[in-house]
């Protein structure tokens, strides 16, 4: 994403320390878990690309 490897433990670490994918998804946390992965705003489907990857 945004030419840079995506760190999979990184994200698998925001998304359980906000309550599992399930809640993520439910409470639309999606922007929070960008922010985490320092990955630039500009990237507009950038929720859509980590849910489907």
């Amino acid at each position: 994403m945004a030419k840079s490897v995506l760190d999979l433990f990184e994200l698998y670490n925001l998304v359980i320390a906000r309550g599992g994918l399930v809640d993520v998804i439910n409470k639309k946390l999606w922007q929070e878990i960008i922010k985490g992965l320092h990955l630039p705003s500009s990237i507009t489907s950038a929720a859509f690309t980590l849910r489907t990857q």
